[in-house]
């Protein structure tokens, strides 16, 4: 054991020893609030629930048919493959109770597309970026239950 190593387990020894006191008195307060449900009134957090295949299809047939992202499937390929919907509908669930979204997600294809009739001249082009259809799926279902928690917590206005 080298001295750093010995003097950095003598200094947390000292702090548990002078702190175990403090610990246990907020260790009591701690314990006073929980037990205190007259405080709580209303609950503020936003509860997003595991999504059903049905939830899922709802989104893909309102959205459009679009290009596909960098990953090739199109919300086309999503509508008539229900095996698509299934595995997408999956995703989504594992992505909500893990809260992480996987890189490639976040990947998207700049395309310039033309502002006018001009094509020729290089600065009448504007880029657009062309998102994975499983994240604008994803991100439309955590929107829903966003929006409804800020309009009923009044977080936003609906006007």
């Amino acid at each position: 054991m080298t001295t750093t190593t010995s003097g950095q387990s003598l200094y947390y020894h000292v702090l548990i020893k002078y702190k175990r006191n403090d610990i246990a008195k907020l260790k009591i307060v701690c314990n006073s609030r929980l037990s205190n449900d007259d405080d709580v009134n209303q609950c503020n957090s936003l509860f997003i629930p595991e999504a059903t295949v049905d939830d899922v299809k709802k989104i893909v047939k309102e959205m459009k048919n679009k290009g596909a992202g960098f990953d090739s499937i199109r919300i086309k390929d999503i509508k008539t493959h229900i095996t698509l919907l299934k595995l997408v509908t999956h995703f989504i669930n594992f992505s909500l109770n893990h809260g992480t979204l996987p890189k490639e997600l976040k990947i998207a294809v700049v395309k310039p597309i033309p502002k006018g009739k001009l094509k020729n001249d290089y600065n009448n082009f504007r880029p657009i970026s062309i998102l994975s259809c499983i994240d604008k799926i994803l991100e439309k279902y955590i929107a829903k239950y966003l929006m409804n928690f800020a309009l009923k917590h009044k977080h936003i206005s609906v006007y």
